[in-house]
């Protein structure tokens, strides 16, 4: 079922499918934060905004922070390389491959299809004059022939 509705796709529905997940992704894990960014920025009102990133032989940890004016932190989040490009890239490459799959032919060949074919046949010997290719006509006096 799911394999004919994929294969009714066309590219362009692939991307936009991408671009909504990536909207989703957004709104749904930095969505709070944006509000949050937006309400310390207006005129008027403090706040601090702190972006980190630390690369150790762990890995790499992105990090962000947003405290009020009175110092204390609103919200914070953090999140590994990793994890980040496989939330990012994973889900969008998984539907091209999907895609890609089911769009990949059914070959499915009945008795009387492979019943029909002719077994393919070479000449095992070769040819004693070079420029003699196999299967042309043996009438054809060797004078005539094309050097």
């Amino acid at each position: 079922m799911f394999r004919g509705w994929l294969r009714r796709r066309r590219p362009w529905q692939l991307v936009v499918a991408a671009c909504v997940y990536w909207i989703a992704l957004f709104g749904v894990t930095l969505g709070h934060a944006a509000f949050l960014l937006w309400q310390i920025s207006r005129p008027g009102v403090k706040g601090n905004f702190s972006v980190s990133v630390q690369a150790s032989g762990a890995g790499t940890i992105f990090s962000a922070n947003i405290a009020d004016a009175a110092k204390h932190v609103i919200w914070s989040g953090s999140i590994g390389l990793i994890p980040l490009v496989l939330l990012i890239a994973a889900p969008p490459l998984a539907l091209w491959f999907g895609w890609l799959a089911a769009r990949r032919p059914q070959v499915s060949a009945s008795p009387e299809l492979l019943a029909s074919r002719q077994p393919l046949t070479h000449n095992a010997a070769p040819a004693s004059d070079p420029l003699e290719m196999p299967g042309a006509p043996a009438d054809i006096p060797p004078s005539s022939k094309q050097r």
